[in-house]
């Protein structure tokens, strides 16, 4: 066995240097072993090495020092110089080849580089896409309260953010305060909005989700029950914009939703994504999408038939059958008896400035369960196989 050792970086403290130099080491072991063998200089090293090899048995351990060597010249083969020609590069690139999202298929208005691409898809969510214009005429109510909490991009990052990290069964607890004050802090919004954020979000835990199920409340849900920000992939087959306009959606009452206005250029890769959140409840699993928009002033901006309009205007209804898509086939590898109708509860799209526990789900609460013929039609249309 050859060992080479020496004064180089690192040695002082390595268990080689203990077992060749630690005898009569006294604690703290690391410090003084450290101390003894910077102050040690190569003939100082030697000789310790030299008296350790006297004590083995003849032949046990023997000490050299490396030969020192005249470096050798590199030799090669001279050959006659030939004329250098580039080569020209006749393959095509597939151009639509790369990673797409929701955000990144129906974000075709306005300017991407404003936030950047890559930012807007790890974040995959509505608050960073600019709203369209709505035709909606608003209500003409003073800003008060959560409506009056500021618009935008950041502080729809700033609600996510609470909202994965807060405790759902625990909302009104010292911890969720202490949260609130922080993210506030961590966002730049001033800690004055404290009771407007706690008021919130008591609204939106204590809201019925179901108008006739008095249970299905996020205050009933667990940690344990969760999923937050759940991100997925799928292989994506090549897709135009027309592919997905021409899937009609049902929903459970019959009623038809299309996807037409979508508009793309032929892509192809991977899809990706971010749920906010996936939740189990009485053996079915719930997909909930939080919606920072400001749709108005009042509470009446937010009934069931605005933000319908809004999951329309915004191609949110395209988003969510995403959603669904990659957590169905998410399930079908997962459970071994999995089956839509029995397993799969249904999606959410809650916005948050239009929530009111003592309203219940006639405000800012938008439900759909998409028929099971559609989704296998988007995940033969949509995932390679």
């Amino acid at each position: 066995c050859y060992c080479v050792w020496g004064p180089f970086k690192g040695a002082e403290t390595s268990a080689l240097a203990y077992i060749l130099h630690g005898a009569g080491i006294a604690a703290p072991l690391v410090q003084n072993l450290s101390a003894k063998l910077t102050s040690l200089t190569d003939e100082c090293m030697l000789s310790e090495l030299q008296l350790l090899s006297s004590k083995s048995i003849p032949g046990g351990l023997e000490i050299e020092t490396l030969p020192e060597q005249e470096p050798l010249p590199l030799a090669y083969e001279t050959k006659n110089s030939e004329d250098l020609v580039l080569r020209e590069f006749k393959r095509k690139i597939p151009e639509p080849w790369k990673i797409e999202s929701f955000s990144s298929l129906s974000y075709h208005h306005g300017d991407k580089t404003l936030l950047g691409l890559e930012f807007l898809d790890s974040i995959e969510s509505d608050t960073l896409i600019p709203e369209k214009p709505s035709d909606t005429v608003l209500s003409l109510k003073k800003a008060e309260g959560i409506f009056s909490f500021p618009k935008g991009a950041m502080p729809g990052v700033f609600l996510h953010d609470i909202l994965e990290q807060a405790d759902f069964t625990n909302i009104e607890s010292a911890e969720t305060n202490k949260l609130i004050l922080d993210t506030l802090g961590a966002h730049g919004f001033d800690l004055s909005w404290k009771p407007t954020i706690a008021h919130m979000l008591k609204n939106l835990m204590s809201v019925k989700l179901f108008p006739e199920n008095n249970a299905l409340r996020l205050c009933n849900i667990p940690k344990s029950e969760c999923l937050r920000e759940l991100e997925f992939y799928f292989p994506l087959n090549r897709i135009a914009a027309q592919d997905i306009n021409s899937i009609v959606s049902t929903d459970e009452k019959g009623m038809q939703h299309s996807f037409k206005g979508l508009e793309f250029k032929p892509v192809e890769g991977y899809m990706k994504g971010f749920m906010d959140l996936v939740f189990r409840f009485d053996g079915k699993y719930y997909l909930i999408d939080w919606k920072s928009n400001h749709l108005g002033n009042a509470l009446e901006d937010y009934s069931v038939l605005k933000i319908t309009e809004a999951m329309h205007e915004h191609y949110y209804n395209f988003q969510y059958h995403i959603y669904v898509t990659a957590l169905h086939t998410y399930l079908l590898t997962r459970m071994p008896d999995y089956d839509y109708d029995k397993h799969l509860g249904g999606v959410f799209y809650l916005f948050l400035r239009g929530i009111d526990a003592q309203k219940g789900p006639e405000y800012g609460v938008f439900f759909d369960r998409p028929a099971i013929k559609t989704i296998k039609k988007l995940c033969e249309t949509l995932i390679k196989k």
